[in-house]
């Protein structure tokens, strides 16, 4: 627990020198970077088919190339992605419901093209908030933290319904609407009493958290799935107490895309 709590101290010191202590976007361009090299690289751990190593290098670099490529492109060409992202997640909660009855996904190609995918939409979404304002940046990661650390006393102290007992025997319903109900406790309290979450109507601005919300929840799941699936307990080892970094960015995968996409359409409008 002690390397636990020192490791995540060390991650927010990082993250949050990147948002807040220079107007300059070379920080948390190269954050972003990091995150997309290292994800890309736990990425593949979860095909089923053992690659070379040129194969290996060339989905890591290529990969990490792109979503530099995105996070520089075109507004309109980041929320196409982003829909992109969203249409994928849906799809992805129809595999978590079904599995292990239905694992078509638990391919090779297709899985590197999501990961790809995903961690594209991911780093260009939380890049894209950051440019817009910092604290709709640090707004996506109070929903993620709020809804899991609920999720889980909530869980600990009353759960005894299973919420996906074949992904993730450990979550259960009593937890999801434990830490549900927080965040939109949370999100009130934000919209009372900072800027700039008032100068979106409440309405919105719980709409919008609240898909935020299930999105980060699924992104659990899905991590937990591609695991299970894979036969391994975490992405990776680079993190100590925490595993990898997709085990430490696995709701933002779903969580930030959905944000995005909701603060450029429905919480601009």
């Amino acid at each position: 627990m002690r390397q636990r709590i020192i490791t995540g101290l060390l991650l927010i010191i990082v993250v949050a020198a990147c948002m807040f202590m220079t107007q300059s976007k070379w920080p948390m361009l190269e954050l972003m970077t990091v995150i997309a090299f290292i994800g890309a690289r736990e990425w593949l751990q979860f095909t089923p088919t053992s690659l070379s190593q040129h194969q290996r290098w060339a989905f890591i670099v290529g990969t990490t190339l792109l979503c530099v490529a995105i996070m520089f492109a075109p507004l309109v060409l980041k929320i196409v992605l982003w829909a992109i992202a969203a249409l994928l997640w849906l799809l992805a909660l129809y595999w978590v419901r079904h599995y292990p009855r239905l694992t078509i996904w638990h391919r090779t190609l297709p899985l590197l093209g999501i990961g790809a995918l995903l961690l594209c939409a991911t780093t260009s979404a939380l890049y894209g908030l950051w440019e817009l304002n910092q604290w709709w940046l640090l707004y996506v990661f109070i929903l993620v933290w709020t809804a899991d650390s609920g999720a889980y006393f909530v869980g600990r102290a009353y759960g005894k319904t299973k919420l996906a007992v074949q992904v993730s025997p450990g979550k259960t319903i009593e937890g999801f609407a434990g830490g549900l109900l927080l965040c939109m406790a949370v999100v009130v309290v934000l919209h009372f009493t900072l800027h700039p979450y008032n100068e979106v109507s409440m309405p919105k601005l719980l709409l919008m958290s609240l898909l935020t919300v299930l999105a980060s929840v699924l992104g659990d799941l899905f991590e937990s799935m591609l695991k299970r699936q894979a036969g391994i307990k975490d992405s990776g080892t680079l993190l100590p107490g925490h595993g990898g970094v997709l085990d430490r960015i696995d709701s933002l995968l779903a969580a930030a895309p959905i944000f995005a996409l909701c603060v450029f359409t429905i919480g601009l409008l």
